[in-house]
């Protein structure tokens, strides 16, 4: 793994980290933040979105991020970036998704946006597979793997400079 892509998973452990402690303290909680769901997913779409909102400014670059932009009906994606729409996961799918992000893919493409999908940690290849059948090979981001922090923000850069 690299410095870069341990960078990633470390603003994330100290994020959620941070999170949890936070609404532990909250004094309606009474301790159970610990099993708020959904609650990791929702820190790391916080986390990228911070982390390529850094790396466009490092690039010049100055785009809206725009969170749970609605793409029809009440389907949504995580962050919108320029011509980048990007859904994010922390450790992958654990049901089949096909039919509903290649439904969210046509939506998306009919809105001028290019689907991307992120997540930190994939481990179960099948679903490596189905993720890159379905929004493409160039369009998956798996940042536990080599090199795939710095595709993804040239990927992200690149349709920043593209918009129409």
């Amino acid at each position: 793994m690299s410095n870069v892509q341990q960078t990633v998973e470390a603003h994330y452990e100290r994020a959620l980290s941070l999170a949890r402690r936070n609404l532990v303290s909250l004094p309606f909680a009474k301790g159970s933040a610990e099993k708020v769901r959904g609650l990791g997913g929702w820190v790391f779409e916080q986390v990228l979105h911070g982390l390529l909102q850094q790396e466009m400014k490092l690039r010049s670059l100055k785009p809206e991020i725009k969170q749970q932009v609605p793409i029809g009906g009440r389907a949504t994606v995580d962050l919108v970036i320029g011509r980048a729409a990007i859904e994010v996961k922390v450790s992958g799918s654990y049901e089949d998704v096909r039919a509903r992000y290649g439904d969210y893919r046509k939506r998306i493409e009919k809105l001028g946006w290019v689907y991307l999908y992120v997540t930190l940690y994939e481990t179960y290849e099948p679903n490596v597979r189905a993720a890159k059948q379905i929004f493409g090979r160039n369009r998956v981001f798996i940042l536990d793997r080599t090199a795939d922090w710095e595709k993804l923000v040239s990927t992200v850069a690149f349709l920043q400079k593209r918009v129409p």
